[in-house]
């Protein structure tokens, strides 16, 4: 193996670079990633590196001065250096130092990776085999469930994944979800007892082995609370889970429809939800057995159709009136959790409806009588619909004005499709389709097929 050692200040860099290939598969090993260049020099003191991959630029020791010290001391290994995409006199510098290639960070991928190492193995290490590369090889399966044992079954959801996707948006298994896993794979109890299983982009399965079900319900809360917090304060990204209790390996499928059915509260706590089955299920259900009737006042609501949602809200306040307080305040909460999932199913952001972000439990649990219950869902759906018409009035319009345009400049592009330009304009297929036909009279296909549409 070429032993390889990664030196970078910035953690995601090395824990993308760590995640981004199967570097054992290819005959490397990362024996180690340093934070400094002072930092590396102690550690090549007292062991053997073959490869440095190191950024050229760094507080303390940079990379160039790293290099500079090594070459003097003669012990400098084979050396690629990271840059952005203007230090281009820096890469020249470090190339006068000796480096043997370099990779821009903006612009590395798996791919360009697997080049630079290949000719750097071909160059530097003749006779230690060769890279091939292959992209077909790797999926995953989705239903690799395990066949004995206990488990903790969860669901992990990325909050604000439309926005991660824009911060996100040259590779988003390579830039995010592999480095945010390769993060929390370093606590020992996920490295040891996790799986995880993606089900879609920012919607993941969390497995977790039981080793102690007398201690399960507090060390899942506790490790999944971790892992929320390294996301948290490394990647700046905010996760939501749902878990629920201990499940043998024959009823994991069961249990994860079950998590998923309390991943709908979520949104009631806010960003970084923690939802757990024993202390939620009981509002889980309620909130299974009531999704098909409201889903025509929700859909009214979101449609911002007002005479409809006049209608729908005097029926719902007078079913609330007819039961008790406690049951009032769980039927308003069931209705907030609907309404949060048609915003996500139009890739709407849920949480940009109030300025501050509200834990909905506190906020009706305060809420003394059902009159005050009224009053407040009143003015929750008077102003659900202001935020909504904003939104239509303003962003929509700039919206097709900027796919209208896109169209345009791509109108010879074979490529051209509904989803390209929903994509550019950061909406879902759907949405945008019913959206561009209010706005402009015509279907998409319609307005893509005029002749003229290039013209405008």
């Amino acid at each position: 193996m070429i032993k390889v050692l990664i030196v970078d200040d910035e953690v995601l860099m090395r824990v993308t670079l760590r995640s981004m290939i199967e570097w054992e598969k290819y005959g490397f090993e990362i024996v180690a990633d340093c934070t400094s260049g002072y930092q590396a020099l102690e550690y090549m003191e007292n062991h053997t590196v073959d490869l440095l991959v190191t950024d050229v630029k760094m507080p303390g020791i940079s990379g160039l001065e790293l290099l500079k010290r090594l070459a003097e001391e003669n012990r400098a290994p084979v050396t690629i250096i990271l840059s952005g995409y203007n230090e281009f006199d820096l890469v020249r510098e470090a190339f006068r130092l000796g480096a043997a290639d370099y990779l821009i960070k903006g612009e590395m991928n798996e791919k360009s990776l697997l080049q630079v190492l290949g000719g750097i193995r071909q160059k530097c290490f003749p006779g230690r085999g060769e890279i091939i590369v292959s992209y077909g090889d790797s999926e995953k399966k989705t239903d690799d469930y395990p066949e004995t044992g206990m488990y903790g079954v969860g669901i992990l959801e990325i909050d604000d994944f439309q926005k991660q996707t824009m911060r996100f948006q040259d590779d988003m298994e390579q830039s995010l979800e592999e480095p945010m896993w390769e993060l929390v794979m370093q606590i020992p109890r996920v490295r040891k007892y996790g799986k995880r299983i993606k089900r879609c982009a920012g919607h993941y399965i969390f497995l977790y082995q039981v080793t102690r079900p007398e201690y399960y319900r507090e060390d899942i809360s506790a490790l999944l609370k971790q892992m929320q917090s390294v996301w948290k304060n490394y990647m700046n990204l905010t996760v939501s889970v749902s878990v629920c209790d201990v499940a043998d390996a024959g009823d994991i499928k069961k249990a994860i429809e079950r998590a998923e059915e309390l991943m709908l509260l979520s949104p009631l706590t806010g960003r970084m939800a923690l939802v757990n089955e024993w202390e939620k299920k009981n509002i889980a259900e309620h909130i299974k057995r009531e999704k098909d009737k409201y889903e025509r006042f929700v859909s009214f609501l979101y449609d911002i159709n007002e005479s409809a949602c006049v209608q729908e809200k005097t029926r719902f306040f007078r079913e609330i009136n007819e039961m008790d307080l406690e049951e009032a305040k769980e039927e308003c909460l069931c209705l907030i959790a609907l309404i949060a999932l048609k915003f996500r199913e139009y890739d709407g952001d849920f949480y940009q409806i109030f300025p501050e972000e509200i834990n909905y439990y506190e906020k009706l649990d305060r809420l003394e009588t059902k009159i005050e219950l009224e009053r407040w869902f009143h003015n929750y759906f008077t102003w659900i619909l202001e935020y909504l018409k904003q939104q239509v009035s303003g962003s929509q319009t700039d919206m097709i004005l900027r796919a209208k345009r896109f169209m345009t400049d791509n109108f010879s592009n074979p490529e051209l499709s509904l989803k390209s330009v929903a994509d550019y304009v950061g909406l879902n297929e759907k949405y945008f389709s019913t959206v561009f036909t209010q706005k402009t009279g015509g279907t998409f296909r319609d307005y893509l097929t005029d002749s003229n549409f290039a013209l405008e």
